[in-house]
Protein backbone atom coordinates (compact mmCIF):
# COMPACT_ATOMS: atom_id res chain seq x y z
CA UNK A 1 0.00 0.00 0.00
CA UNK A 2 2.66 2.52 0.94
CA UNK A 3 4.34 2.02 -2.95
CA UNK A 4 0.90 2.38 -4.17
CA UNK A 5 0.11 5.71 -2.29
CA UNK A 6 3.54 7.16 -2.95
CA UNK A 7 3.16 6.39 -7.15
CA UNK A 8 -0.59 7.49 -6.84
CA UNK A 9 1.10 11.07 -5.15
CA UNK A 10 3.96 11.41 -8.23
CA UNK A 11 0.80 11.20 -10.33
CA UNK A 12 -0.90 13.80 -8.07
CA UNK A 13 1.94 15.84 -8.59
CA UNK A 14 2.01 15.70 -12.63
CA UNK A 15 -1.93 16.67 -12.82
CA UNK A 16 -2.12 19.36 -10.52
CA UNK A 17 0.68 21.17 -11.64
CA UNK A 18 2.68 21.16 -8.29
CA UNK A 19 5.62 22.02 -10.22
CA UNK A 20 7.10 21.89 -14.30
CA UNK A 21 8.65 18.22 -14.03
CA UNK A 22 4.98 16.74 -15.08
CA UNK A 23 6.71 14.26 -17.46
CA UNK A 24 9.51 13.13 -14.76
CA UNK A 25 6.37 12.90 -12.17
CA UNK A 26 4.56 10.59 -14.24
CA UNK A 27 7.69 8.27 -15.26
CA UNK A 28 8.36 7.99 -11.19
CA UNK A 29 4.70 7.35 -10.64
CA UNK A 30 4.61 4.32 -13.49
CA UNK A 31 7.90 2.83 -12.03
CA UNK A 32 6.70 2.82 -8.61
CA UNK A 33 3.38 1.62 -10.08
CA UNK A 34 4.92 -1.47 -11.84
CA UNK A 35 7.03 -2.22 -8.65
CA UNK A 36 3.60 -2.26 -6.47
CA UNK A 37 1.94 -4.14 -8.72
CA UNK A 38 4.75 -7.40 -8.79
CA UNK A 39 3.83 -7.43 -5.32
CA UNK A 40 0.45 -7.54 -5.37
CA UNK A 41 -2.43 -6.58 -2.42
CA UNK A 42 -5.55 -6.58 -2.01
CA UNK A 43 -8.95 -4.69 -3.27
CA UNK A 44 -7.93 -1.32 -2.07
CA UNK A 45 -4.21 -1.49 -3.11
CA UNK A 46 -5.50 -2.56 -6.76
CA UNK A 47 -7.51 0.59 -6.99
CA UNK A 48 -5.17 2.90 -5.70
CA UNK A 49 -2.55 1.37 -8.34
CA UNK A 50 -5.93 1.88 -10.94
CA UNK A 51 -5.13 5.43 -10.17
CA UNK A 52 -1.53 5.62 -10.00
CA UNK A 53 -1.32 4.17 -13.48
CA UNK A 54 -3.72 5.91 -15.05
CA UNK A 55 -2.28 9.41 -13.63
CA UNK A 56 0.69 8.14 -15.61
CA UNK A 57 -1.04 7.50 -18.55
CA UNK A 58 -0.48 3.59 -19.08
CA UNK A 59 -4.91 3.36 -19.28
CA UNK A 60 -3.79 -0.50 -20.44
CA UNK A 61 -2.91 -1.30 -16.90
CA UNK A 62 -5.24 0.98 -15.12
CA UNK A 63 -7.37 -1.09 -16.45
CA UNK A 64 -6.06 -4.33 -15.83
CA UNK A 65 -5.50 -3.90 -11.95
CA UNK A 66 -8.61 -1.96 -12.02
CA UNK A 67 -10.67 -4.74 -12.99
CA UNK A 68 -8.82 -7.42 -10.86
CA UNK A 69 -9.95 -5.21 -7.87
CA UNK A 70 -13.68 -5.32 -8.58
CA UNK A 71 -12.74 -9.37 -9.18
CA UNK A 72 -11.23 -9.75 -5.78
CA UNK A 73 -14.01 -7.43 -4.02
CA UNK A 74 -16.88 -6.50 -5.74
CA UNK A 75 -18.00 -3.81 -3.39
CA UNK A 76 -15.22 -1.59 -3.68
CA UNK A 77 -15.86 1.81 -3.84
CA UNK A 78 -12.94 3.06 -5.04
CA UNK A 79 -12.56 0.10 -7.62
CA UNK A 80 -15.73 1.07 -9.04
CA UNK A 81 -14.80 4.69 -8.74
CA UNK A 82 -11.84 3.71 -10.70
CA UNK A 83 -12.94 2.33 -13.55
CA UNK A 84 -15.47 4.77 -14.12
CA UNK A 85 -13.18 7.63 -14.36
CA UNK A 86 -10.71 5.17 -16.56
CA UNK A 87 -13.99 5.34 -19.12
CA UNK A 88 -14.16 8.93 -18.72
CA UNK A 89 -10.56 8.60 -20.10
CA UNK A 90 -11.38 6.44 -22.86
CA UNK A 91 -14.75 8.53 -23.67
CA UNK A 92 -17.45 6.30 -22.39
CA UNK A 93 -19.51 8.74 -20.55
CA UNK A 94 -22.82 7.02 -20.14
CA UNK A 95 -20.39 4.07 -18.61
CA UNK A 96 -19.06 5.71 -16.55
CA UNK A 97 -21.62 7.34 -15.30
CA UNK A 98 -22.99 4.10 -14.29
CA UNK A 99 -20.21 2.90 -12.26
CA UNK A 100 -19.63 6.34 -10.93
CA UNK A 101 -22.99 6.60 -9.02
CA UNK A 102 -22.18 2.68 -7.75
CA UNK A 103 -19.46 4.06 -6.22
CA UNK A 104 -20.98 7.05 -4.44
CA UNK A 105 -23.76 4.51 -3.21
CA UNK A 106 -21.54 1.95 -1.93
CA UNK A 107 -19.67 4.36 -0.05
CA UNK A 108 -21.28 8.31 0.35
CA UNK A 109 -18.92 9.03 3.16
CA UNK A 110 -16.01 8.39 1.91
CA UNK A 111 -13.78 11.09 2.92
CA UNK A 112 -12.14 10.77 -1.39
CA UNK A 113 -15.85 10.40 -2.32
CA UNK A 114 -15.38 14.18 -3.59
CA UNK A 115 -13.41 12.63 -6.41
CA UNK A 116 -16.06 10.22 -7.89
CA UNK A 117 -18.41 13.39 -7.68
CA UNK A 118 -15.74 15.28 -9.81
CA UNK A 119 -15.81 12.52 -11.70
CA UNK A 120 -19.88 12.32 -12.53
CA UNK A 121 -19.15 15.61 -13.28
CA UNK A 122 -16.92 15.12 -16.28
CA UNK A 123 -18.95 12.25 -17.47
CA UNK A 124 -21.57 14.89 -17.85
CA UNK A 125 -19.47 17.47 -19.46
CA UNK A 126 -17.96 14.95 -22.01
CA UNK A 127 -21.48 14.71 -23.19
CA UNK A 128 -22.24 18.10 -23.63
CA UNK A 129 -24.39 18.23 -20.72
CA UNK A 130 -22.40 21.81 -18.98
CA UNK A 131 -24.79 22.79 -16.73
CA UNK A 132 -25.19 19.52 -14.80
CA UNK A 133 -21.80 19.11 -14.78
CA UNK A 134 -21.26 22.77 -12.76
CA UNK A 135 -23.68 21.23 -10.59
CA UNK A 136 -21.59 18.23 -9.59
CA UNK A 137 -18.34 20.06 -10.00
CA UNK A 138 -19.63 22.50 -7.39
CA UNK A 139 -20.63 19.72 -5.06
CA UNK A 140 -17.16 18.26 -5.57
CA UNK A 141 -15.55 21.36 -4.11
CA UNK A 142 -18.31 21.95 -1.12
CA UNK A 143 -17.07 18.30 -0.06
CA UNK A 144 -13.63 19.24 -0.13
CA UNK A 145 -12.05 22.16 -0.86
CA UNK A 146 -10.37 20.85 -4.00
CA UNK A 147 -9.52 23.86 -5.42
CA UNK A 148 -7.92 22.11 -8.43
CA UNK A 149 -11.52 21.24 -9.40
CA UNK A 150 -11.59 24.81 -11.09
CA UNK A 151 -9.58 23.62 -13.89
CA UNK A 152 -12.76 21.69 -14.77
CA UNK A 153 -15.36 23.53 -13.39
CA UNK A 154 -14.20 27.33 -14.85
CA UNK A 155 -14.35 25.76 -18.57
CA UNK A 156 -16.34 23.12 -18.54
CA UNK A 157 -19.60 24.98 -16.74
CA UNK A 158 -19.78 28.56 -16.23
CA UNK A 159 -17.91 29.37 -19.67
CA UNK A 160 -19.32 27.06 -21.86
CA UNK A 161 -22.57 27.83 -20.43
CA UNK A 162 -22.70 31.68 -20.17
CA UNK A 163 -22.41 32.68 -17.49
CA UNK A 164 -19.08 35.11 -17.74
CA UNK A 165 -18.79 36.70 -14.32
CA UNK A 166 -19.35 33.20 -12.57
CA UNK A 167 -16.36 31.79 -15.06
CA UNK A 168 -13.97 34.75 -14.27
CA UNK A 169 -14.32 34.05 -10.31
CA UNK A 170 -13.68 30.38 -11.00
CA UNK A 171 -10.89 31.45 -12.97
CA UNK A 172 -9.70 33.84 -10.20
CA UNK A 173 -9.71 30.64 -8.25
CA UNK A 174 -7.28 28.90 -10.35
CA UNK A 175 -4.81 31.52 -11.06
CA UNK A 176 -4.27 32.23 -7.01
CA UNK A 177 -3.50 28.72 -6.89
CA UNK A 178 -1.99 28.80 -9.92
CA UNK A 179 -0.18 32.11 -10.62
CA UNK A 180 1.90 30.88 -13.97
CA UNK A 181 -1.36 28.72 -15.54
CA UNK A 182 -1.70 28.76 -19.06
CA UNK A 183 -4.08 26.55 -21.82
CA UNK A 184 -0.76 25.14 -22.59
CA UNK A 185 -0.04 23.48 -19.30
CA UNK A 186 -3.71 22.38 -18.72
CA UNK A 187 -3.24 20.58 -21.92
CA UNK A 188 -0.35 18.85 -20.58
CA UNK A 189 -1.45 18.11 -17.15
CA UNK A 190 -4.73 16.57 -18.34
CA UNK A 191 -3.38 14.48 -21.13
CA UNK A 192 -4.97 12.03 -20.10
CA UNK A 193 -8.20 13.03 -21.22
CA UNK A 194 -9.42 12.46 -24.62
CA UNK A 195 -8.81 15.14 -27.21
CA UNK A 196 -12.24 16.17 -27.71
CA UNK A 197 -12.52 16.74 -23.66
CA UNK A 198 -8.91 18.76 -23.75
CA UNK A 199 -10.13 20.59 -26.35
CA UNK A 200 -13.79 21.95 -24.90
CA UNK A 201 -11.59 22.52 -21.55
CA UNK A 202 -9.73 24.57 -23.60
CA UNK A 203 -12.07 26.35 -25.55
CA UNK A 204 -13.69 27.40 -21.87
CA UNK A 205 -10.68 28.78 -20.17
CA UNK A 206 -9.77 30.88 -23.31
CA UNK A 207 -13.17 32.23 -23.15
CA UNK A 208 -12.62 33.12 -19.91
CA UNK A 209 -9.76 35.05 -20.35
CA UNK A 210 -6.71 32.42 -19.34
CA UNK A 211 -3.84 32.93 -21.59
CA UNK A 212 -2.95 30.11 -24.21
Amino acid sequence: MAIALTAWCFGQRAVHLFNDAAVQDQLKALSLAQHAVKIGGNATVLAVLGNAFSLAGNLEMADFVTQKALAVDGSSAWAWSRSGLLDVYKGRPGSAMEQLLIALDLAPDDPLAFNTTIGVGCAHFQSGRFVEAARWFERGIAEHPALWAHLLLCPASYALCGDKQKAHRSLANLQRLYPELTISRVRAALSVLPQAFLDSLANGLETAGLRP
